[in-house]
């Protein structure tokens, strides 16, 4: 099978999600992104050679959506059907809504669009939202969008709500729930305990795996350090990740806030600039906390590993997936740090160990990406048995 996948070109969901298909022999897997998301024509070296690695075909870009640049899209939709053909595509999967989801109207091809969260809940209701000459332009954007769902074979959602959201705004032929999931199995067997920070070692530690970047509200969990009581202030080390791409004066801020209670509370702590995926399971596996607060989410895949590892969980009060979180990890109810230092005090004190097991079970059973994938596969074959046996009718009838 041959499949087109149109995506972001440094996304890490979208290569977990082509990877698995590339790896394959029955499967060839090609890729297109916008050029709104390129600094240049052509991808940088690093992330071209990982999709060489996987046997991913990086086969160009696409002119994004503009009416002042209408001839340029027109260029680029003659383009991609062009390729569709040379490249004897079976399907075409766009990895994320907005803008991605726009291509469908061009492609004559079966395709799927798969929503992740801020797509299909923010961005794509808030068209219809919008007031004055601006807001005609986003209503004929919207109305672009819904009939791309409309026309679509197959849409996935990695959330509930998601689901639940499409369903509100289109008139949609089929929903699936697909999310990306996480390596239970690998997560469960890793044992490299060299991957950690060196100052960590033998040590415990409360771990904050979101990137430094005020969606994630890192600052809160700063401002709950303050009102830790000092026995846990003295045997634990607090772990931070700024993240490859952040706010200076964002992370300017935080550093300058950690630093000071430092000096007040005796606060230790570390700051990863990065962490690989190896690093992150163990990270997982030996603190003795993880800590997420931020303000919109969807379905957090650095929650999922979490809960692979057996590590305890603290949420914020978002609309997660009930069938996967509820009663599986402790929950934030409102994003005040007084309530948060609390909860992580009861969190190091006396976490249930029966959340823990009942948190695997639910991640091996319904946040596994062996699984997930296998579930797309599935979707995959029946789309294209359904097209072609449709094509052989017509032929026959004509």
């Amino acid at each position: 099978m041959n499949i087109l996948y149109i995506g972001t070109h440094n996304s890490i969901h979208d290569l977990k999600w082509m990877k698995y298909f590339a790896n394959r022999e029955d499967f060839k897997v090609f890729f297109v992104s916008e050029r709104q998301h390129l600094p240049t024509q052509l991808l940088t070296s690093e992330i071209q050679a990982e999709y060489e690695k996987h046997g991913i075909t990086y086969i160009g870009y696409l002119n994004s959506f503009s009416i002042r640049k209408i001839f340029s899209f027109i260029k680029s939709a003659i383009w991609l059907r062009q390729q569709l053909q040379k490249h004897h595509i079976d399907l075409v999967h766009i990895l994320f809504a907005t803008p991605h989801a726009l291509w469908g109207l061009m492609v004559n091809t079966p395709y799927i669009i798969t929503t992740r969260g801020s797509d299909i809940l923010l961005v794509i209701p808030q068209l219809k939202k919008t007031t004055n000459l601006k807001g005609l332009y986003f209503r004929l954007l919207y109305r672009f969008f819904k009939s791309a769902f409309e026309k679509a074979s197959l849409v996935t959602c990695t959330s509930l709500a998601q689901l639940k959201k499409v369903t509100e705004l289109f008139q949609i032929k089929s929903t699936k729930i697909i999310r990306t999931g996480v390596d239970v199995h690998l997560i469960s067997e890793i044992k490299k305990p060299q991957l950690l920070n060196r100052l960590l070692q033998n040590q415990k530690f409360v771990f904050s795996p979101r990137f430094f970047s005020p969606i994630y509200n890192i600052a809160l969990q700063i401002q709950a350090l303050e009102y830790l009581p000092q026995h846990i202030i003295r045997n634990y080390t607090f772990v931070f990740i700024r993240g490859k791409h952040y706010d200076e004066n964002y992370s300017a801020t935080l550093l300058l806030n950690l630093t000071q209670l430092k000096y007040t509370i005796g606060l230790k702590f570390i700051v990863e600039d990065y962490l690989d995926q190896e690093s992150i399971w163990m990270y997982y596996k030996q603190a003795s906390l993880t800590i997420m607060t931020p303000l919109s989410d969807g379905t957090p895949n650095s929650a999922l590993e979490a809960m692979a590892g057996r590590c305890p969980v603290i949420l914020p009060n978002l609309p997660y997936d009930s069938d996967i979180f509820q009663n599986a990890t402790l929950v934030l109810k409102h994003n005040d740090p007084h309530q948060l230092a609390q909860l992580i005090e009861k969190a190091l004190s006396e976490y249930p160990t029966e959340m823990l097991d009942l948190a695997y079970l639910r991640v091996n059973e319904l946040g596994n990406r062996q699984i997930e994938m296998r579930n797309l596969e599935v979707l995959y074959k029946q789309l294209t048995f359904s097209h072609k046996a449709s094509q052989t009718q017509d032929q026959n009838l004509s």
